[in-house]
């Protein structure tokens, strides 16, 4: 066994993956081991500082410079994913470095990479949604009450509360970003729908949103709105939007988990197949997706048909949250097998839902760090692996031709994800937090520490538990 202990959690979004993250770290001490955390693209000084045994990516594909420079080092790879349930019709990626680790929210995605990545050493484990604890009531003193966060919002608790999470991302680019993103899905993936088809969806979506927020503060202005974008979406354009519609009852929320959103909610809206639906489902809150004429092109009919309420249009949306917000009495839609499909699509997507996944995650990597045996070092990495011995050369080919582009490159990110006094890109302030105006990404990477919030609160909350099933 390794006398190393650290490991690195590599962080794609604070607000979403943080919290489930740390909550994994949390068990990891608990275990003998020393978790850290950093955003993505913030690693280098410290993995240079704790000199971790393995790095935690959050999908596959990363810089395949690095990627490649951390097999060199020795350093075990290991995918947890963020996103492990893929809904598209068709989804695959283009893995070119093989984890030693991968592990997955269900046996259908990984027996989808299985017969490419076992011949090539990837130990794969399914352990479930781990973000789904969070959601179960054994966490629920980690967060504020509904009346706490109805307040922070400034909206009415004594209203019914409707909760919008956009997923409409890309709805946003201009047609060069569209156009380096339909590039990079290329490198990237194997397999997947055409790109230009999932923006359209996005746009139809997006604008199909603004009418229902703009139809139902008009026309049920009893009624609470509260509207999430997605952590990579543009909060600057849903920012410009409710302050144009001027309505006291709708507000925006950012910068914060999708679990205060659900806390505050009586009836959850989401675009088809957004992962919000089954996470509202899973905290009790009745969802309803808003779908297009695309949606069965570009989705799984098993995802499509989670939701209490499939809907095409204004009207049956209007409908939906009538029932359910109490404006047409007695007229709650039960669907009388929805416990029964949820359960179902649990079972088939997610493993299980016990609010012990982070601790299973915890006792699987602990077990599997504890016998795995140290990698090689140096170009002695690739000897048994020569396509990866030519994609290092290639890299390192590309590296010297193209490294001033990559340094300029480097510093637009770091200008989109941390905006500041010396930016040279326009800067927009919401809430206090100043976003660049294109991106309008809203404080989406953590820095050093912001780990310390929920490991207290899962210290406070969490008392001596059984261990649970991996």
């Amino acid at each position: 066994m390794t006398a190393n202990r650290a490991v690195l959690f590599l962080v794609d979004h604070k607000h979403r993956d943080l919290p489930s993250l740390s909550l994994i770290g949390f068990y990891l001490k608990q275990m003998g081991w020393e978790p850290h955390f950093v955003g993505m693209g913030d690693e280098l000084d410290v993995i240079a500082r704790v000199n971790p045994v393995a790095i935690l990516l959050p999908k596959p594909v990363f810089d395949y410079q690095r990627l490649l420079r951390w097999r060199r080092e020795g350093r075990h790879l290991i995918v947890l994913e963020t996103e492990g349930n893929p809904q598209d019709q068709v989804f695959e990626m283009r893995i070119l470095v093989a984890p030693d680790l991968y592990l997955f929210w269900n046996d259908a995605i990984a027996d989808r990479y299985r017969p490419r990545l076992a011949p090539r050493g990837t130990d794969m484990k399914v352990v479930g949604f781990h973000r789904s604890d969070l959601l179960h009531p054994r966490l629920n003193a980690v967060f504020p009450t509904r009346s706490e966060l109805l307040a922070r919002y400034q909206l009415d608790a004594a209203r019914k509360t409707v909760t919008i999470a956009t997923s409409a991302q890309d709805s946003h680019f201009s047609e060069e970003r569209m156009r380096q993103k339909r590039k990079r899905r290329s490198r990237s993936l194997a397999k997947t729908a055409d790109y230009l088809e999932i923006v359209a969806n996005m746009r139809e979506l997006r604008d199909r949103t603004m009418e229902l927020v703009t139809t139902l503060s008009e026309t049920r202005p009893d009624v609470n709105i509260a509207l999430k974008p997605h952590p990579n979406e543009n909060v600057v354009f849903w920012s410009d939007f409710i302050t144009r519609l001027a309505k006291p009852q709708v507000r925006l929320v950012v910068g914060e988990p999708i679990n205060h959103l659900l806390r505050v909610s009586d009836f959850h809206v989401a675009f088809n197949v957004c992962t919000t639906s089954v996470e509202a489902l899973l905290a009790g809150v009745p969802a309803m997706e808003l779908q297009t004429a695309r949606s069965l092109q570009l989705y799984g009919e098993s995802h499509l048909d989670l939701p209490n309420y499939r809907t095409t249009t204004l009207e049956a949306a209007l409908e939906a949250i009538d029932r359910e917000t109490g404006a047409v009495p007695d007229q709650r839609h039960h669907q009388p097998d929805q416990q029964a499909k949820l359960d179902a699509y649990v079972r088939e997507f997610l493993h299980v839902f016990d609010g012990r996944r982070c601790e299973a995650y915890a006792a699987t990597l602990a077990q599997w760090l504890a016998s795995a045996p140290s990698r090689p070092v140096g170009w002695r990495a690739f000897l048994r692996h020569p396509s990866l011995a030519a994609l290092a050369l290639v890299v390192k080919a590309n590296e010297f031709v193209s490294s001033g582009r990559r340094a300029e490159t480097s510093e637009v990110i770091r200008q989109v994800n941390r905006p500041g006094a010396n930016n040279t890109r326009p800067v927009r302030q919401i809430n206090g937090i100043a976003l660049d105006e294109e991106f309008g990404l809203f404080d989406n990477r953590m820095r050093l520490g912001d780990e310390g919030v929920w490991l207290s609160l899962f210290a406070k909350a969490l008392g001596p538990t059984p261990g649970a099933e991996v």
